[in-house]
């Protein structure tokens, strides 16, 4: 009898404890970040971007937020010559449309994938793939310590960095050369910056 009572007692643990243990993973799970929908500004009102592919990096990294992880295009390097990305790509988070989101060039020395960084936008640049019309957006970092090149605007870069913005050109074209891309035009921060609130007013 004894011996039953310790075995019901043991069943019922068990079962408390999967039921525990499963509602704890339920939490951990809903507590995970979902980098497509983390706000477009932090606290302190600075654009906030997320790294997906590190600068220096010659493999594509994207994020899927059905399962929220990030993902290397292996398959990159055997359909085209692996190039180094020149600055940390990534996108601008809650400005997505189905499962896009505004893309961005972070002028900066290599950041992690899955960063967060607070960034402010200089350029636009207007391009087509394959028919497709495409919008990327260049930025620096906020603060000083990421930047990489001693500008705050696009008439800076424009005037005293032409070999940056030739240079970027060249990567972007090179890096789609097997889908028809074509820049169309390169335009200011304040292009950049409707391109955003555009998006939110739509979101």
């Amino acid at each position: 009898m004894a011996i039953n009572k310790k075995i019901t007692f043991f069943l019922i643990g068990t079962i408390l404890t999967s039921i525990i243990t499963g509602c704890k993973h339920e939490s951990e799970q809903e507590k995970q970040v979902n980098f497509y929908n983390i706000p477009t500004f932090s606290k302190q009102g600075v654009l906030q971007a997320i790294v997906e592919t590190p600068t220096g990096t010659t493999n594509p990294i994207t994020y899927n937020p059905k399962n929220n992880s990030f993902n290397t295009d292996t398959s990159y390097s055997k359909k085209n010559t692996p190039l180094p990305y020149l600055g940390n790509y990534g996108f601008i988070p809650s400005t997505h449309k189905g499962n896009s989101a505004i893309e961005v060039f972070i002028l900066a020395d290599t950041l992690p994938t899955a960063s967060i960084i607070g960034i402010q936008p200089i350029a636009l640049i207007k391009a087509k793939r394959q028919e497709e019309e495409i919008a990327k957006i260049i930025a620096i970092p906020k603060k000083e310590e990421h930047q990489v090149l001693p500008i705050k605007n696009f008439k800076e870069l424009y005037e005293e960095f032409p070999e940056t913005r030739k240079e970027i050109n060249n990567w972007l074209l090179q890096h789609n050369a097997a889908k028809n891309y074509k820049i169309m035009a390169w335009q200011d921060e304040t292009a950049a910056w409707k391109l955003i609130e555009d998006s939110l007013e739509k979101a």
